[in-house]
């Protein structure tokens, strides 16, 4: 076996079993993350929890509908390949999923910032209503950006890029464009920025805090609402730094992919590049499938929300069981003590 060979079959593998490890943790977590999102009553209240919960929403479409196809085209089972259709609208689904995913969180870093500002004008802009019309506008603005591939995309195509790509040179070029743009570039440019500002509120906060003395009553009264505040917080920060990690390499990746697309490139040059395309592209998975588990380490709030749920599942279950057993061993009882009586 050549060299190259011995390259795209580490490709191959990488694909194969990476998808397959992620797939696994990252399903559980974002199924558990919309669950926690929507049911609980203490964070579902929250503007900023109705955009973690859209973006575990997205990042579960993401995951559904991209990684067990990746699995199977290991395998040589490319669904793509044959039909147009299904081409277009699957490459629709997986990108605005995937621009969702991290559009969301940088929603919740600008979120996080007018919540934290000391001016009220801002805090009062941060709603549930106008999380809902933020939501609503950003699925329908990449919506609009992406549809373009109804035109650019289709199966069959003979190239690096797989059987589902772009038509023309054009629609290549379109399509990286477009996709640097809404799942990089805006979405990480946003989160760094307000990240940092969310950080300076806090520390003006903790400046005019220290600076006024409050009475113990407002203090339990603020108490419950500032600590879930500042687990929010601190959930949009990790999430910042994990998606900021995970994205930026993607689109570096893809600005060298597009820069070098008509270079000509040795057999092993071209076998080592799938595998950092690999590498890379399943890291933008890892950026959506661990927010769950760090959210179940660093965030005491959501720990909480998680063995209130637990709890509550497996104490009804225990309920239920116990009152069937009662139900069903009581006409025993009752016909002994008539035994008895008599």
């Amino acid at each position: 076996m050549s060299n190259a060979a011995q390259l795209y079959s580490i490709a191959t593998n990488v694909n194969r079993y990476g998808s397959l490890i992620i797939f696994l943790f990252g399903s559980v977590g974002t199924v558990l993350n919309v669950i926690i999102f929507s049911i609980d009553r203490e964070l579902k209240q929250n503007p900023c929890s109705r955009l973690f919960l859209s973006s575990s929403i997205a990042a579960c479409v993401a995951l559904f509908s991209g990684l067990p196809n990746r699995f199977l085209t290991s395998f040589g089972l490319d669904l793509m390949v044959q039909h147009d259709i299904l081409c277009k609208f699957y490459m629709i689904i997986l990108l605005c999923s995937l621009s969702c995913s991290a559009s969301f969180i940088a929603l919740v870093s600008i979120e996080r910032w007018l919540n934290s500002s000391v001016e009220a004008n801002y805090r009062i802009i941060s709603s549930m209503k106008n999380v809902n019309r933020a939501i609503i506008t950003t699925i329908t603005v990449l919506v609009l950006c992406y549809s373009q591939m109804l035109y650019c995309h289709a199966a069959n195509q003979k190239g690096s890029r797989g059987a589902c790509a772009g038509i023309n040179i054009v629609c290549l070029y379109l399509n990286d464009f477009i996709h640097l743009i809404l799942f990089v570039i805006i979405p990480v440019g946003i989160m760094i920025i307000f990240g940092l500002l969310t950080l300076r509120n806090i520390k003006h906060s903790h400046h005019r805090i220290a600076n006024i003395k409050t009475n113990q009553i407002d203090n339990n009264v603020r108490g419950g609402s500032q600590r879930q505040q500042s687990t929010l917080t601190a959930l949009m920060l990790i999430q910042v730094c994990l998606l900021t990690i995970c994205n930026l390499p993607a689109g570096i990746h893809k600005i060298y992919t597009t820069i070098t697309e008509n270079t000509y490139k040795s057999p092993e040059q071209r076998g080592i590049e799938t595998i950092i395309f690999q590498l890379v592209y399943l890291l933008t998975y890892v950026g959506i499938a661990l927010p769950f588990y760090l959210y179940t380490l660093t965030g005491k709030l959501f720990r909480e929300a998680l063995f209130r749920r637990y709890y509550l599942i497996f104490h009804r279950r225990r309920t239920n069981q116990s009152i069937t057993i009662a139900t069903k061993s009581r006409p025993n009882h009752v016909q002994i003590n008539e035994l008895q009586h008599e």
